[in-house]
């Protein structure tokens, strides 16, 4: 015995079959066996396997003909050893420590069932995505080496979710415990019933790393390869799952999620399988999902497709056209959107403009008043510079009019003009004062205002500069929004041809499917006369040949009949003619007899004798 059997079923991978195996052969748990399933591969892949077999004797290669993904797991499962097994897809690649990880928690939760995080590479972009791991459940606990749950806590991940075999580590023992898991050969989508037979069965644990590297750019994949007929598998699988869910008492519990499970695996192939039979047969199928559960607005995640569309068209190029139809609208409304966007930017624009323009006319208006104060600057100067002469020269004057006032004080105390004339001065000096303490405060104000005036000035050249780059930008910027503008315009013009195009398009085949129906339905009416006339004839026909032989039958008895007749009218014919020869006899005798008595009678009546003509006479009045 093993811990953990990798089953790795293999068909024409030699492209990434190494990548595969070397993530298997180098994983920190080495106590594993690789059980390698040839599904009966025409490339090189089975020489690959009997390479690495060589170098690794864990490997087991088990081949046969090409039988599907489903039973290849199945034989990989029945010649497992190993406590616990996963299946191993031979286009992925695991983590190096994904199966120590899984087993170690399987082992602390003793889970029948261990799920974990993936991560969606793209070889051809080299690029890895964690942002859709599948199951995303650390919500569920913060200690996930000691936490088991069934499915009841991941109610959504049951039905309408990726059900992949390859997204989870399985116990051997559970898996050993149950006779009806799916594993059947020939048939696609065989691993949806799988999923959710073990989902609803399982004790089930998380692991919540990313150890999966599941490829999503493989041409190859059976999940990549073109639709054909196979398509209709889907039916026999949803089959599948409602008999299953019926037939264990999930029905009732599941009935919401089991609907919406219908609707998107059979919605999400319509297109792709471009089949107006799978179409027709998808139409039919829907019509029995209860609206309670699926409204008529439901529509699968990454297509166009609504639930009503599908009930209105009939065929994959009328739903491809009204796809399109919407597609285009939605083009357009966002074009428009794009477009009224643009408007209020332009907008925008222009009142930044506008506001740029008051700006400069603002900055014009202030450069003006600034030239004007420095002219009235340089202007005043000279005036300064005379105010401030004359008024070293009042000073003088007032220093000698003062020494002279005292002296004239002194001579002429007594007098009284010279008071006034004192007073006069003084008041004079005064005003002078006042003016020249005003005009020194008027030359510092001027100062100042002188360097606001420059400062202001550099501010304003600066702002300048930069709402003369900003203008150019928003120039540029309008510019190409108004190239941007036209080529929407023109864009939205082709798309508006191109809606009207397809509208009339749609039309034409609107009607022309019109008249299809009309003329089916006529053509059903006359094959239903037809049928009914057939019906008639052959009604007729089998009483004709009733008719027939009841005439043959009557015929019969009509010629014996006729027969008989014949052969009674014979002899009545012989007895008839017979009388008629004794009549003529018995005439021929009965003419010579009234010969005779015409004879006697004339002789009688010539006879004179009235005895004799009495009795005669009497007997031709009895006669008469």
């Amino acid at each position: 015995m093993v811990s953990v059997s990798v089953v790795i079923p293999v068909y024409n991978v030699e492209k990434y079959l190494s990548e595969c195996l070397d993530s298997v052969i180098n994983q920190s748990l080495k106590d594993i066996e690789i059980i390698c399933v040839n599904d009966g591969s025409t490339d090189n892949s089975l020489f690959i396997l009997e390479e690495y077999s060589k170098k690794d004797e864990r490997i087991k290669i088990i081949s046969h003909e090409n039988r599907g993904t489903g039973f290849t797991r199945k034989v990989g499962l029945d010649n497992s050893n190993g406590d616990y097994v996963f299946f191993l897809d031979s286009d992925d690649f695991l983590e190096l420590d994904a199966l120590e990880l899984l087993l170690d928690n399987a082992l602390s939760n003793d889970s029948d069932l261990v799920l974990f995080k993936i991560i969606r590479y793209n070889h051809l972009k080299n690029s890895k995505n964690y942002s859709l791991p599948v199951f995303d459940l650390d919500y569920l606990s913060n200690d996930f080496n000691n936490f088991t749950f069934d499915y009841k806590s991941i109610k959504e991940y049951v039905l309408n979710y990726s059900f992949s075999p390859v997204l989870k580590l399985y116990k051997k023992e559970f898996m050993d415990s149950y006779d009806d898991f799916f594993f059947e050969g020939g048939i696609r989508y065989e691993d949806v019933p799988l999923h959710v037979q073990v989902l609803l069965r399982a004790k089930m644990s998380f692991c919540p790393k990313f150890l999966l590297n599941y490829r999503i750019s493989n041409e190859t994949s059976v999940m990549n390869t073109s639709y054909d007929d196979s398509v209709f598998d889907i039916f026999k699988v949803i089959d599948i799952v409602e008999d299953f869910l019926l037939n264990n008492g999930f029905y009732d519990e599941f009935r919401f999620e089991f609907n919406k499970f219908k609707a998107t695996q059979i919605m999400q192939y319509i297109l792709p399988s471009a089949s107006d039979d799978f179409l027709l047969k998808a139409k039919e199928e829907l019509k029995k999902i209860d609206p309670a559960f699926i409204p008529m607005s439901f529509g699968v995640e990454g297509s166009n497709i609504i639930f009503s569309d599908l009930l209105n068209v009939n065929s994959c190029e009328e739903l491809r056209l009204l796809m399109d139809k919407r597609n285009l609208l939605k083009q357009n409304e966002l074009l428009n959107n794009k477009n009224k966007s643009l408007s209020s930017q332009c907008n925008l624009l222009e009142n930044e403009v506008s506001t740029f323009k008051d700006y400069k006319s603002k900055y014009d208006a202030l450069k003006e008043d600034m030239v004007h104060l420095e002219e009235f600057y340089e202007n005043s100067k000279e005036d300064i510079i005379n105010l401030s002469n004359r008024n070293k020269e009042l000073s003088y004057e007032n220093e000698t009019l003062s020494n002279n006032l005292n002296n004239l004080n002194n001579q002429l105390s007594s007098v009284e003009y010279i008071k006034n004339d004192l007073f006069k001065y003084k008041q004079k000096n005064e005003s002078l004062s006042n003016k020249i303490s005003n005009l020194e405060k008027y030359i510092s104000d001027l100062k100042v205002f002188n360097q606001d005036l420059s400062l202001e000035k550099q501010k304003l050249l600066d702002n300048n500069d930069l709402l003369i780059n900003k203008q150019n930008s928003m120039y540029s910027d309008l510019d190409d929004l108004k190239s941007e503008i036209k080529d929407l315009n023109i864009q939205n013009k082709e798309f508006a041809f191109e809606r009207e195009q397809l509208e009339k398009d749609f039309n034409i085949l609107k009607s022309d499917y019109k008249n299809l129906l009309e003329n089916n339905s006529s053509l059903k009416s006359d094959y239903d006369e037809l049928l009914n006339y057939k019906n008639n004839l052959s009604l007729e026909n089998s009483n004709l040949v009733n008719e027939i032989k009841s005439l043959k039958d009557s015929e019969v008895l009509i010629v014996d009949n006729y027969k008989k007749e014949l052969n009674s009218m014979s002899n009545e014919i012989n007895s008839l003619s017979n009388k008629v020869k004794r009549l003529s006899r018995a005439n021929r005798k009965l003419n010579k007899r009234i010969k005779g008595l015409n004879k006697f009678k004339k002789d009688v009546l010539n006879s004179k004798s009235w005895k004799l003509t009495k009795p005669l006479r009497y007997l031709m009045k009895l006669f008469k």
